[in-house]
């Protein structure tokens, strides 16, 4: 755990070593974890993992990155039951859209399966150690929520968005339909 504490502390220099410490131990006990305290690129994201990787506990890291604002470091192995368990029976977690005046149960978002199915799935079955979206999808939401293991899913992207849309972080997502105005 050391190991990969003084790799992360290297990237990381403005964060606590409580922060660092939780870090570290996610890597290897969940099947991603966001790095959400600092904006990696693309570069900086892979010579993190690389360096990662170099460590015995960490030759089974894999990144999952979207445009210079979300990186996953991933387990590949729990990644891909993860995925594969998801694929075989999507409606095993709660998918809650914020889309109207209150949350609602949703269907699984056919956005997401697509792009587990089309574009993850493909990936994880590779040799490739990273994944790269040049945009970040309206579905993002969606898919953090998965790739954290989160129980309940929230979807916040409406049915009708391009799948290969991006997403407008600066939209105001209003609490009621377009039908219900």
């Amino acid at each position: 755990m050391k190991e990969i504490y003084n790799v992360l502390k290297g990237f990381f220099k403005s964060l606590n070593n409580h922060k660092l410490e939780s870090l570290s131990k996610a890597i290897g006990l969940r099947a991603s974890h966001l790095v959400d305290v600092a904006y990696l690129d693309l570069k900086k994201a892979t010579l993190l993992l690389n360096r990662l990787r170099k460590i015995l506990a960490c030759q089974s890291l894999v990144l999952v990155q979207f445009k210079d604002r979300f990186t996953f470091l991933c387990n590949k192995h729990r990644l891909k039951q993860h995925l594969e368990s998801t694929l075989e029976e999507p409606t095993k977690w709660i998918y809650i859209s914020v889309e109207g005046k209150e949350p609602v149960k949703t269907d699984p978002p056919m956005h997401l399966i697509t792009l587990l199915q089309e574009k993850l799935l493909p990936f994880i079955n590779s040799s490739q150690l990273v994944f790269y979206s040049g945009i970040l999808p309206t579905f993002l939401v969606a898919f953090t929520g998965w790739a954290l293991e989160y129980p309940v899913i929230y979807t916040t992207h409406l049915i009708t968005d391009d799948p290969e849309g991006e997403l407008d972080e600066w939209e105001a997502k209003s609490n009621s339909s377009p039908s219900s105005s």
